[in-house]
């Protein structure tokens, strides 16, 4: 994934995911996005139940 402004530089991107997760690398289009990515972090880091238990909390809808 990569910002909307980069489009055109990047002609085989076919991602329009906030986030994007290739084996141990993570991506995100950009500063609007900080708080899918963080999520997407804690996910990987310490999995689907504690990343949804922190959405819960923060009233986080995707």
């Amino acid at each position: 994934t990569a910002h909307f402004s980069h489009k055109d530089e990047l002609p085989d991107l076919d991602s329009d995911k906030e986030v994007v997760i290739d084996q141990n690398i993570l991506t995100s289009q950009g500063p609007g996005t900080a708080l899918s990515f963080g999520l997407a972090i804690v996910e990987v880091l310490e999995g689907k139940e504690v990343a949804n238990e922190i959405r819960k909390n923060i009233c986080y809808r995707s």
